[in-house]
């Protein structure tokens, strides 16, 4: 009987002890990808699980565009990359791109880019010194994009839409 109780015994003890050990393993990829590109369901879980103080959205969202985001990608390594992905309400196509960098960080491969810019304007955006390129975008057509430094970071915004929604939608962003 004795030989019974304690084999339970041990048996309870090795499966605590088996949990224990597949918790911390399961813990340690999680810890170690800190930083690393990860994909998120909003902007506030970007700003609290990377700690963040200021994560750039636009106030004005232009009619057809849908909301929230598609897709929310971020990383602060090697450098700072928050990625905003949005379509059109009428279809699953990506019609507005949003990035805000920092130091040299590069940017991944885009569905929406410039493939023909036929004008480039320099223009002031709240006192801030902005670029507005207008141009053709694979595989929609128009596309219009503005970029600005704001503080530390680096804004750029990319949209199928004419330079205006563009430069609206730059006026509108604030950090969050």
């Amino acid at each position: 009987m004795r030989d019974r109780i304690y084999s339970v015994i041990l048996f309870f003890v090795a499966v605590a002890v088996l949990i224990g050990i597949l918790k911390v393993l399961n813990w340690v990829p999680a810890a170690m990808q800190e930083g690393l590109p990860s994909k998120y369901a909003s902007l506030e879980e970007v700003k609290s699980r990377l700690n963040l103080h200021a994560v750039y959205s636009p106030s004005y969202y232009p009619q057809g565009l849908r909301w929230p985001p598609v897709l929310i990608m971020a990383q602060t390594k090697p450098n700072l990359l928050i990625l905003q992905e949005y379509t059109q309400q009428n279809s699953n196509s990506i019609s507005l791109i949003i990035a805000q960098t920092s130091g040299n960080a590069a940017l991944p491969d885009l569905p929406v880019k410039m493939s023909k810019k036929t004008e480039e304007v320099p223009f002031d955006l709240k006192g801030r010194s902005a670029m507005l390129e207008v141009g053709i975008c694979k595989p929609s057509g128009q596309c219009s994009r503005v970029t600005w430094e704001e503080g530390n970071f680096r804004i750029m915004l990319i949209m199928t839409a004419p330079p205006s929604e563009a430069v609206k939608l730059a006026d509108s962003m604030i950090a969050s």
